[in-house]
């Protein structure tokens, strides 16, 4: 994401043919032809805020039932990837950090936490704001839905790369149960049960959990123990009401917890041992691993070795709730979803991925929001249509600490701090913490509607409002005795206070027409356009207050304007 004064405008122009199994082939490959395409009439979405026949829906969609996603292997929600065409997520930070997602190659670089990318995730209609609660293990599911392109019209939260839904089972009116234990590779243990049913006229219930146990697949030589494993645990409880014939509810509860050693990485070194690691390699020789560092640590051969001197826990919590109230009156529906998420995530990481302290960077994140969606919808003379409205507050505290170079203090020859910086070439030995907080209020109103204009021929017609202000308090100071030879009174010098305030609005829109060629034939086109507000640099500034001062101001939003033709 670049800063600058101008609007950022991308264009994506997109030609999407969907394949006639949109289930994935390696469940289909255990069908004859006959059950597979039988199977098609059973593939249920919602990516239209109403139930459809895949077939049906003028979007581009990829869909799995929770089956077929248990029978893949698929545990994470970033592992979904792995089947879903122009889908990319990435964990640069490891198992059970935020991800980076990447829809037709739409998405955000951003390691800090306050900035979400422009890609929605959903659990059961309700957006996930916090980027470090967007990885989370996938248990008891009924499907997963991803959509691509401009998302808006339809949902809560907008989107401009494309939405994933991830869709939970529900209480059933029969009774079910069911566990399953598995063990695998690096002493890899993981279990899942759910149970569920009626429990008293027009109430049922349901409870669902997991949990994960691995050694881990790296090997630290420093310690002899095993890194970048697992250790995990997720539950849900589910309560619907059949308050009347024409009103339902459903309320929902979840938590899990990720508390397992922080993932390592590799170094990979630059500097030339055959100089006394004081001039750089050539290209290929770093990337055969023969260089390495200014203190002369080079990696292990063995790619999954490692030598990591802090082996710290990375600690991820989170729990909240949400209601779905449904209404019926007549010809319309009332749709209420209100939710609450409470996330707090501590990574300390060994940033040098060496056995010295040379750069060790600590991330702490605490995040809060509610989230409100109203939804009136209805159909009814070829005309089908959704209108609502959606409300944020989220309030999102950071803790960020960077400890640089304190290894080197043991090189000076009388043993005290390096405070002037002789060992490390005039950078002196420093610990800084960064701490911020972000406010941010959205709000939207949209809606769509679908006209019938003959049999065969079907014309959308979407819009969107959008409202959002942000409010960034960013401080910074650096904690130590002694900072550049001159003693700090109470060990703490303070840089720099900012308190910024940036409002975004947006009108966006779609328009689509689709048609049946034959039965089993459907082309669609459309025209869509999708938002994300702008933002605040939530990570490390500048040391120098004035170089930090533009750092921490606002940053644009982002517009996207999507070209499709599809073919089902």
């Amino acid at each position: 994401m670049k800063k600058g004064d101008k609007q950022r405008i991308s264009t994506a122009v997109l030609v999407a043919i969907a394949a006639s199994f949109p289930v994935s082939a390696p469940a289909q490959e255990q069908k004859s032809a006959a059950a597979a395409q039988e199977g098609i009439g059973d593939i249920v979405v919602t990516a239209q805020r109403r139930e459809q026949n895949l077939q049906d829906v003028p979007v581009a969609v990829t869909a799995f039932s929770g089956e077929t996603i248990a029978d893949l292997g698929i545990r994470s929600s970033a592992d979904i990837a792995s089947v879903v065409p122009n889908l990319a997520i990435g964990l640069p930070g490891g198992e059970g950090n935020q991800p980076l997602i990447y829809i037709r190659g739409v998405g955000l670089a951003d390691f800090n936490s306050n900035n979400a990318g422009p890609n929605g995730v959903y659990v059961d209609e309700v957006y996930i704001s916090s980027p470090g609660a967007q990885t989370f293990q996938l248990f008891d599911l009924d499907r997963v839905e991803v959509l691509k392109g401009p998302q808006g019209t339809l949902y809560g939260r907008n989107a401009t790369g494309g939405a994933i839904n991830f869709i939970t089972a529900k209480p059933s009116r029969d009774f079910q149960a069911r566990a399953s234990l598995s063990y695998g590779s690096f002493d890899t243990i993981t279990g899942e049960a759910a149970i569920g049913g009626p429990i008293g006229d027009g109430v049922r219930f349901r409870l669902a959990g997991t949990g994960t146990h691995s050694d881990g697949y790296v090997r630290n030589l420093l310690t002899g123990r095993r890194e970048n494993g697992q250790g995990s645990f997720a539950l849900r409880g589910q309560l619907a009401f059949d308050v009347a014939d024409n009103f339902d509810a459903l309320l929902g509860v979840h938590g899990g917890r990720v508390d397992t050693r922080s993932p390592q990485f590799r170094s990979l070194g630059l500097l030339d041992p055959a100089t006394g690691f004081s001039t750089p390699c050539a290209l290929d020789a770093i990337r055969a691993n023969q260089c390495g560092n200014a203190l002369g640590y080079v990696s292990p051969r063995r790619f999954h070795d490692g030598d990591y001197n802090k082996s710290e826990h990375l600690e991820v919590g989170n729990w909240g709730g949400a209601a779905h109230l449904n209404w019926r009156i007549g010809g319309v529906t009332l749709t209420s979803i209100s939710a609450y998420d409470d996330v707090d995530k501590t990574h300390r990481e060994d940033s040098d991925a060496s056995p010295a302290s040379l750069l060790e960077v600590d991330y702490h994140v605490r995040s809060k929001t509610f989230t409100q969606e109203l939804r009136l919808s209805g159909s009814g003379g070829g005309v089908t249509w959704v209108a609502g409205g959606y409300y944020l507050h989220e309030t999102l505290r950071q803790n960020q600490t960077v400890d640089l170079f304190r290894e080197l203090r043991f090189l000076v020859p009388d043993g005290g701090a390096d405070t002037a910086g002789a060992a490390t070439g005039g950078a002196p030995v420093l610990f800084a913490r960064t701490i911020n907080r972000q406010t941010t209020e959205a709000a939207a109103l949209f809606g769509q509607v679908e006209v019938a204009l003959t049999p065969a021929l079907r014309a959308t017609l979407g819009g969107r409002y959008n409202h959002e202000r942000k409010r960034f308090i960013a401080t910074s100071q650096f904690e130590e005795d002694f900072i550049d030879g001159f003693a700090i009174p109470g060990g703490v010098l303070p840089l720099y206070v900012f308190d910024n305030r940036k409002t975004y609005d947006n009108v966006s829109f779609k328009i689509g027409l689709d048609y049946d060629i034959a039965d089993d034939v459907m082309a669609y086109a459309s025209i869509s356009t999708g938002f994300k507000s702008g933002g605040f640099n939530g990570g490390f500034l500048s040391f120098d207050p004035a170089e930090a001062a533009v750092q921490a101001g606002p940053f644009e939003e982002e517009t996207l304007t999507a070209y499709e033709i599809g073919l089902k």
